[in-house]
């Protein structure tokens, strides 16, 4: 083979491989998703590669953000979510118990249960009337 086509060759299975190395991981949390709860609270999820995350709410009561830690297991369906170290008042050892799903690349629906240090809540299984609908912030 000459060596033109042989680095032709090469460079279009590199480029085929790095094209289907992004369509592969679709699903990430990782980002910034703004959704409005059913009783029409704002709430702005910003999802961070080291595993932070901020809450921030917009209600009657005024505006406020939480500052937690997250786990993640894209391998089950749903997906786990635990939103964890949230910076509440009295809230030490509190655990959100949340699951996940992908609609796109842009759409997440979400929805949990806090399961307050000491209780029983069990994350759901499924989505509730509750859950809420993500859009991915595109810049």
């Amino acid at each position: 083979m000459k060596k033109p086509t042989f680095i032709l060759l090469l460079l279009c299975v590199v480029v085929n491989s790095c094209s289907m190395m992004k369509t592969q991981k679709a699903e990430s949390i990782v980002g910034i998703w703004n959704g409005k709860t059913p009783q029409g609270v704002d709430i702005t999820l910003t999802f961070r590669e080291d595993m932070s995350m901020t809450t921030h709410m917009e209600t009657a009561q005024g505006d406020f953000a939480i500052e937690a830690k997250y786990r993640i297991d894209y391998a089950k369906k749903p997906i786990p979510v635990d939103i964890y170290d949230m910076n509440l008042p009295k809230g030490e050892g509190a655990i959100y118990l949340g699951i996940a799903e992908f609609k796109d690349n842009t759409t997440m629906l979400f929805h949990g249960v806090i399961k307050q240090a000491g209780a029983t809540e069990n994350r759901p299984s499924a989505f509730g009337d509750d859950a809420v609908e993500y859009k991915r912030v595109t810049k």
